[in-house]
């Protein structure tokens, strides 16, 4: 299974959008707020593999490492601009990412970093790669069979 990319920033290519069932929004985002409207930009920019705005990182993300990522793979984007108190925390794999939740700072706050973040969703975040990894090996087990033609390399 593939490891947890600990990158600064979303690849720019197509990925997959996957919501676990563990998601949280505990700041309550409205659907008209300018919050829900850059989640669903960050959605549809990592769908299509197009550059995620720099206003959705952090302003210092090049010169001051980020723990939760380092240390837990966890990314955060910033929901309009790097000043935004509204997160948007989330996994990123080479193909996939995974949304965990919104919230606020308050898990750069708990000690270890993230631990509240991850016994949150840590289950429901492997039972998605599991699901993954098992619809990915059932597809290629079609192909090899000649079942299914081959479509990706």
């Amino acid at each position: 299974m593939p490891d947890r990319l600990r990158l600064a920033f979303i690849e720019a290519k197509p990925k997959r959008v996957h919501v676990v069932e563990s998601w949280r929004d505990p700041l309550g985002i409205k659907q008209d707020s300018r919050e829900f409207q850059a989640l669903r930009l960050i959605r549809s920019t990592i769908s299509t593999g197009t550059p995620l705005p720099h206003g959705y990182y952090r302003s210092d993300r090049d010169s001051s490492p980020d723990e939760l990522l380092a240390t837990k793979g966890i990314m955060h984007l910033h929901l309009g601009n790097p000043s935004t108190n509204e997160l948007l925390f989330l996994i990123q794999y080479p193909t996939y990412v995974a949304f965990l939740e919104i919230n606020n700072h308050q898990h750069f706050k708990t000690d270890p970093v993230g631990t509240l973040l991850t016994s949150l969703h840590e289950k429901k975040v492997a039972a998605l790669r599991e699901k993954i990894s098992e619809a990915s090996e059932a597809k290629r087990l079609l192909i090899k069979q000649g079942l299914k033609p081959r479509s990706d390399a």
